[in-house]
């Protein structure tokens, strides 16, 4: 008795410590993961007993500093089995002196929310929508509306990355509303960001524009040094768009300073894909490489699958416009592996048209026009492209149609796409 004693106040000394950190979230995340990792034996003993005694109220103050802990330490899969401990204990029944029903409810919401993020975050789209959507009627329910916003966000972004982009941007307007409505600034800015990915996917350039400038502004007010780099990374992305390098390139280099003074581990692999892919638009392959190679690194040794398939994607593009049957060769292990691990994950993912896309482009570089027309114009036509794909692949196709390729008859583009992955799987590597 007297040990359970000790413990439930270990518990609930260390969930005030990190409850007095909690605005760190807003403003250092860097220092805040190290703070935790300076305690992480004790926050560790202090989680297990507050889910294994049925303290929601010590949960809920600890799960939001120890979701960005794991994140921002990209230790994304130890932080899912670490919170998922709190969704195994939820049905059982509270201890003696546990708060009531509200709070365990809310804070079984918050646990939801958190775990659903880490999910996206691991690039697990099938177990982040499961979770979300689990979470939305009784967060809804209990009025905990920083986890409905949150759970709309998580699957406005599984939306987004499965090319559903008029879904996501319903989505992210339902939980903008919601934000507004409610006050939560730092998720207004948030959402204003994740609302400018929408709108350059789907092609609306000044929109996107818009809500970046919005959204960045908003996070500099706020202090929210890790939303401020999020938001230069979106912004330079759309500089990219419109061929705006220098822009692009001030942007990002503002970013990467300011995630090496705060420490913001989790975001460097973001940063260094958006400079290489900035070397590959720029039509300087062989200088993509080199960002391309870290951010592959620091997103794999995180867990960051999005970020590490996209990666690779850039390095394959990369070899392939360095022009070379050597580049063409090292290019198709890279574009194998991509839809390998897309396909192994099992959820729509926009991520393999373009993998079929640079197949196409390394196609047609080694003369092979016939078999890249029909998938270029699949490309064009499929409904998950990207706006700035789109438009890659018809002009892709049009300069084969100019060389004399005869223009593929009309077919079913995902039909096509899912074919020519098909194809290049079982193509030796």
């Amino acid at each position: 008795v007297a040990l359970a004693s000790m413990r439930q106040r270990h518990a609930e000394h260390c969930a005030r410590r990190l409850d007095e950190l909690a605005p760190l979230l807003r403003t250092d995340q860097g220092r805040l993961a190290r703070a935790v990792l300076a305690e992480g034996a004790n926050v560790r003993a202090a989680w297990h007993t507050a889910v294994a005694t049925g303290r929601a109220d010590l949960v809920a103050m600890m799960v939001p500093v120890l979701r960005c802990f794991f994140e921002v330490r990209g230790r994304l899969l130890e932080g899912v089995a670490e919170l998922r401990l709190a969704l195994q204990a939820a049905p059982a029944a509270c201890a003696d002196g546990a708060p009531a029903d509200g709070v365990a409810a809310r804070a079984l919401a918050r646990v939801r929310q958190e775990v659903a993020m880490l999910h996206y975050r691991a690039g697990d789209l099938v177990q982040a929508q499961a979770v979300a959507q689990a979470a939305l009627a009784p967060a809804q329910a209990c009025q905990e509306w920083g986890a409905v916003i949150g759970s709309l966000n998580v699957l406005a972004n599984c939306a987004s990355a499965a090319g559903d982009y008029r879904g996501a941007h319903g989505l992210q307007q339902r939980a903008l509303g919601l934000a507004r409505r409610h006050g939560q600034r730092h998720a207004q800015a948030t959402l204003l960001g994740n609302l400018g990915i929408t709108e350059k996917r789907l092609g609306r350039l000044p929109q996107a524009l818009q809500h970046y400038e919005e959204a960045l502004a908003m996070a500099r007010e706020l202090a929210d040094t890790n939303a401020t780099v999020v938001h230069l990374n979106n912004l330079a992305s759309l500089h990219r768009a419109l061929g705006q390098w220098p822009q692009a390139q001030r942007v990002l280099d503002e970013a990467l300073l300011l995630c090496q003074q705060h420490g913001l581990a989790n975001m460097r692999p973001f940063v260094h894909l958006g400079l290489g892919l900035l070397a590959l638009d720029r039509g300087v392959p062989t200088q993509a490489a080199g960002p391309l190679l870290q951010a592959l690194a620091l997103a794999q040794a995180s867990g960051l699958q999005q970020v590490a398939l996209s990666a690779e994607l850039g390095l394959a593009a990369a070899a392939i416009a360095e022009g070379t049957p050597a580049g063409r060769q090292q290019a198709g292990p890279r574009l194998q592996r991509v839809a390998h691990q897309i396909r192994e994950r099992g959820a729509a993912s926009a991520l393999l048209v373009d993998v079929a896309f640079h197949h196409a482009t390394a196609l047609a570089a080694e003369g092979e026009g016939a078999r890249a027309a029909p998938l270029l114009a699949a490309c064009a036509a499929h409904p998950t492209t990207e706006a700035r794909r789109r438009e890659q692949a018809a002009l892709a196709l049009q300069a084969l149609l100019e060389r004399g390729e005869p223009r593929p008859p009309a077919a079913d583009p995902e039909a096509t796409v899912q074919a020519a992955i098909d194809a290049l799987l079982h193509t030796p590597a």
